[in-house]
């Protein structure tokens, strides 16, 4: 393999590993929210969603460097566009089989996000129902105070 592309790989390798990272990050949020969501800690919560939102915005702007990457390697190795998982992650090109494994665990960590996420909404859903049925049941506490306190009492 060309100098140059051995170099795009390892940058292409550098970037999905940086990209694993953070998918790993707000995997760990996710359980974490989960807990917290438990213990009533809505402000770590909303802590937690800020910085998922800059992972969020991390992973996007690295997804733009791998699809450049990707197509500058596809480009060098006359590749063609669209090609690039079939011709060159299929290879025993150095860095191929790399790339197979850290996109592997990038699915896979996808895969586990998208559980985690669905528990973490399910759970979500609920604390919002038990949440609505206390301020229900404190509005007619509310109401009921005045016919308990009774015409002429102090209060």
């Amino acid at each position: 393999m060309r100098d140059d592309v051995k170099s795009l790989a390892a940058s292409l390798i550098t970037l999905q590993e940086e990209k694993l990272a953070l998918l790993g990050g707000i995997l760990h949020s996710h359980i974490e929210k989960r807990h917290l969501l438990k213990t009533d800690s809505i402000g770590e919560i909303n802590d937690l969603i800020e910085m998922d939102s800059i992972r969020t915005e991390s992973i996007d702007a690295l997804e733009a460097d791998i699809t450049a990457t990707r197509e500058k390697i596809s480009s060098l190795c006359g590749i063609p566009a669209g090609d690039f998982d079939h011709y060159f992650l299929r290879g025993n090109e150095w860095g191929s089989r790399e790339l197979m494994r850290i996109s592997g665990e990038i699915k896979t960590m996808l895969v586990n996000l998208s559980s985690e996420n669905d528990l973490l909404r399910n759970e979500l859903e609920a604390s919002l129902k038990k949440t609505g049925k206390d301020i229900d049941s404190l509005r007619r506490l509310i109401d009921l105070e005045p016919r308990i306190k009774g015409p002429g009492t102090p209060g």
